[in-house]
């Protein structure tokens, strides 16, 4: 399971690993799975760390959003590079 501690300033970190069972991964990640490069955001502890969605099989824990963007109309690289920028730090700070 990734959650908020693995997601770091634009990677992502293999620990802390957290598990679920995997007769309840269906039931956890019912908003749909998120696909390769698309981009993950913290919503605290620490708030608005970004990385990529990764290649292999997860959960997404509590405090951790991911973003879908249509691909057609902005690359996940640029919005990454964005939201680590200092003007969209500031604006989640406020």
């Amino acid at each position: 399971m990734l959650i908020a501690k693995n997601i770091r300033k634009g990677f992502i970190n293999k620990k802390p690993r957290e598990y679920i069972p995997i007769e309840k991964y269906d039931g956890w990640m019912v908003r749909g799975l998120p696909s390769y490069g698309d981009v993950f955001i913290t919503t605290e502890a620490p708030l608005g760390h970004v990385a990529k969605v990764p290649k292999y099989k997860f959960a997404i824990g509590q405090r951790v959003l991911a973003l879908c963007p249509k691909r057609a109309v902005i690359d996940t690289d640029y919005l990454m590079s964005i939201m680590q920028g200092e003007y969209f730090v500031k604006q989640l700070e406020l």
